[in-house]
């Protein structure tokens, strides 16, 4: 949800709008800027005044069970007054600027307001100009047109001289194209060295340096290859003789390979990827802390050989953005949504519990129409193919998994059948597909809800990816609870009229959560005895605690805080056998505290980590801005509004002024691909605390500060 100012935010939901627009486009020098209306103060740079209209936008449409997102749009008129417009447009292009590819950044605000006033709601880049009837229309895609090229494409050569089975030199007649790449400590194949990687007919060399013709410090049958000796016909030509191929190779924590694959950038490391192996997409583009801060689970950064490592060997030449899409998100549980700033980010999918915390609740104030519910029969999937663990075109492993209880309740789905090319037999399992998997299960397992809504204009804030809460009285929902519609649903696409002011969203509910046991025919890895007692506190060692037997007959009086860190010796709390809270006993927390159990916990009494999370924001004093709170793991917090007072005429007009949602990292708890390795346990997140949330809104006298949120 993004954040807007206390007095646009009054503006937007005010009865009475007077809309002004701007439309900014980006060059290296002498960017323009184009208006709605004239007298906007403070618009920097060429600025052309009310020449700006037929504004409209499209979010783009994400697919989360996909991992992919559709292209959005945006497309407005310039009137070509006096020629101003043509003018410039001409003046950029004599200078070699053309609008091919350009960034377009659309702002809104509302009569009166400065420049600084404005709010930012979409970027994007030009792809389209046409000229008609006086004015020019523009057309624009978000950054995702940018990902829609080549990648792997493997370069070629051929083989000079004939090899032995045994020979480290390997002669070619041109080594130009072929480049090396910086492996990190997650490669399997030459961990923590530079490496580049050909084959000559079925056979993968790995080398580590070259001349001009040739390739040395080869390392013959790699990448589960034989080394074998390779012959040429000496009278052949050059181009006829034995082909060399270029083999991609990559593994990576998934996290880092994303972001490696958009910008060519190895995070934390001196080296890039090969142009050829990655989108070129700006770094600045991308939202880097959405990627570094995916969760353990995925990636931790000081160490890549833990989280979801993927391996990729011999790919050959595809789309890009497809590759992402259909190798990478899905099987992190994530998509890719592009921020009104035009950034790329990563986000987990939401786990649609019907309670998942809402950024907005959308009632009959805030909805003007809406579509009937769609119970998406068809959209439910309780049966799965995997295929796994390629080498080149095949598969070695294929598994299959069926969820019985949502068979049970709603019959049989058509198979969903998938290509996880990345996930590799000499690393992962069988354990590992299913985890992979819950983030899919947890959407489908029961025929998700399809919900398309008309909002007031005042909800434009809502980001796609948002969770919104619907609750109108004339929807009646069978999959809930009550008699009408109080479900949270995920915003997918939203699509916005700036002229006419129509917001629609398409929005996409989860109704049952999945089984979570696996199928027996699963190989389970239990948690060693040694790893509860690893580290940590005795529960009975705890100051105030009292025990009968295996029974917690006393709790401390005041709450046992474990910290900033979940993973740290004193958040750990251990009982080496059965636990039971019995009733009446009440045992509080506050921060992160681990309790491990060996053995079966029984709560009859209460565990409360009431006000245990991060602390809240304390009102600074100022009439602007309104603070935001401490983002936590989970949940969101918001304030209550303030209020304005101002003078009319000698009369006192009172105006609400919204506070910003302070948002957690995620709207419910998510699902965790946890892994034992040894006594440890890996990928459980260092701060579980909730979200603090930030003051409520200010009492303020025309610009006179009267009381603090």
């Amino acid at each position: 949800m993004k954040y807007e100012n206390p007095k646009f935010a009054t503006a937007d939901r005010a009865a009475d709008k007077r809309p002004r627009f701007v439309v900014n486009i980006v060059f290296d020098v002498g960017s323009i800027y184009f208006t709605s209306h004239t007298g906007i103060s403070g618009v920097p740079g060429t600025v052309i005044e009310g020449v700006l209209s037929e504004i409209d936008a499209v979010s783009q449409q994400i697919v989360p069970d996909e991992g992919r997102s559709e292209i959005g749009s945006m497309n407005f008129s310039l009137v070509d007054r006096s020629s101003a417009v043509t003018t410039e447009f001409r003046s950029k292009l004599t200078s070699s600027r053309g609008l091919r590819g350009k960034t377009v950044r659309l702002y809104r605000g509302y009569e009166g307001f400065a420049w600084s006033e404005f709010a930012l709601f979409q970027t994007q880049v030009i792809f389209d100009v046409e000229f008609d009837l006086g004015a020019y229309r523009v057309q624009c895609s978000d950054i995702t047109r940018e990902q829609r090229k080549e990648i792997f494409e493997p370069k070629t050569t051929n083989l000079r001289l004939a090899c032995t089975d045994t020979d480290t030199t390997i002669s070619v007649y041109d080594t130009t194209a072929f480049l090396s790449v910086e492996h990190g400590t997650s490669w399997s194949d030459g961990p923590s060295g530079t490496y580049g990687y050909i084959k000559i007919q079925d056979e993968i060399i790995r080398w580590s340096g070259k001349t001009a013709d040739t390739f040395t410090g080869c390392e013959r049958g790699a990448l589960n290859t034989r080394a074998k000796a390779h012959a040429v016909d000496a009278t052949a030509s050059s181009d006829q003789r034995t082909k060399i191929e270029e083999v991609v190779y990559l593994e990576l924590p998934a996290a880092k390979l994303a972001y490696a694959i958009l910008t060519g950038v190895l995070y934390g490391q001196s080296g890039t990827l090969p142009a050829h192996w990655h989108l070129g997409i700006d770094a600045a583009l991308v939202k880097l802390a959405d990627f570094t801060a995916i969760g353990p689970d995925l990636w931790v950064l000081a160490d890549d050989t833990m989280g979801l490592i993927l391996r990729f060997a011999q790919e050959k030449s595809q789309d890009g953005k497809a590759f992402l899409e259909k190798h990478i998100y899905p099987i992190m549980g994530c998509f890719s949504p592009i921020y009104a700033d035009g950034r790329v980010g990563l986000r987990r999918m939401s786990a649609l519990t019907s309670d998942s915390a809402a950024v907005a609740t959308l009632t009959e104030r805030e909805v003007v129409s809406h579509s009937g519910l769609q119970h998406d029969m068809s959209g439910m999937i309780n049966e799965f193919q995997i295929d796994w663990s390629y080498d080149g075109k095949e598969a070695r492993r294929r598994s299959r998994f069926r969820d019985l209880n949502s068979v049970a309740v709603h019959g049989k789905a058509p198979l969903r059948k998938l290509e996880w090319r990345g996930v590799y037999g000499s690393r992962h399992t069988d354990v590992t597909i299913w985890q992979r998997l819950f983030a899919l299960r947890d959407r489908y397992s029961a025929p998700p809800q399809r919900l398309r809504a008309s909002l007031l204009p005042s909800m434009s804030s809502l980001e796609v990816g948002d969770v919104v809460r619907v609750n109108v009285s004339n929807l009646r929902d069978f999959a809930g609870s009550g008699t009408t519609i109080n479900r949270a649903f995920e915003i997918q696409r939203i699509s916005l009229n700036h002229s006419t002011g129509d917001l629609d969203v398409d929005l996409f509910g989860s109704t049952a959560r999945p089984t979570t046991t696996p199928p027996a025919d699963i190989t389970s890895f239990p948690l060693p005895d040694a790893f509860y007692n690893s580290s940590g506190t005795l529960l009975s060692a705890v100051a105030g605690v009292s025990m009968t037997g295996n029974s917690l007959t006393t709790a401390p009086g005041s709450p046992i805080n474990g910290g900033a860190d979940m993973t740290a010796t004193g958040a750990i709390i251990y009982w080496l056998g059965d636990l039971t809270i019995p009733n009446g006993v009440t045992l509080q927390i506050a921060g992160n505290v681990w309790l491990r159990v060996m053995g079966y916990l029984t709560i009859n009494g209460t565990i409360d980590g009431d006000e245990g999370g991060l602390a809240g924001v304390a009102d600074d004093g100022a009439v602007t801005p309104y603070l935001s709170g401490n983002a936590g793991f989970i949940g969101n917090s918001r304030g209550r509004d303030g209020l304005r007072v101002t003078e009319m005429g000698g009369n006192p007009q009172l105006e609400s002024q919204p506070v910003p949602t302070t948002q957690g990292k995620f709207d419910a708890f998510p699902f965790l691909a946890l892994q034992v390795s040894g006594n440890n346990l890996l990928g459980v997140p260092t701060d579980l605390r909730g979200t603090g949330g930030g003051p409520g809104g200010k009492v303020v006298r025309t610009s006179t500060l009267r009381a603090n949120g």
